[in-house]
């Protein structure tokens, strides 16, 4: 079964970025022109198994956040979409960051209750 995205990423913001084993942890501040309401998302993506193209992926995005206006808390994302050609591989593109594609077991998509940054 090929799940889809819930939310529209374009525009939002990445706030913080982790990674635990197979396991990439996304933090994301949805645009507030789709999403009024300031909507904070707990974005897993789990069972990667291309976990070294992650690692460098995640270095390039910790180097952006460094470069980013104090007055921007993250990197903006471009998009986060499913491949069409490959059911298990989702693309994330960031500003200023080649898009990486993750291969994946699945992922999970969480309205965070909090009030965004």
């Amino acid at each position: 079964m090929i799940k889809n995205l819930t939310y529209n990423y374009h525009d939002a913001i990445l706030e913080t970025i982790s990674l635990e084993h197979t396991d990439l942890v996304l933090t994301i501040a949805l645009y507030s022109i789709f999403y009024p309401n300031m909507l904070q998302i707990q974005f897993t993506i789990s069972g990667i198994t291309n976990i070294i193209t992650c690692e460098k992926w995640i270095v390039e995005v910790t180097l952006a956040f460094q470069e980013e206006n104090e007055a921007t808390s993250g990197a903006r994302i471009n998009e986060i979409d499913l491949d069409k050609n490959n059911q298990n591989q989702l693309l994330v593109s960031i500003d200023s960051i080649k898009t990486v594609k993750l291969n994946y077991e699945y992922f999970t998509e969480i309205l965070n209750p909090t009030t965004c940054s």
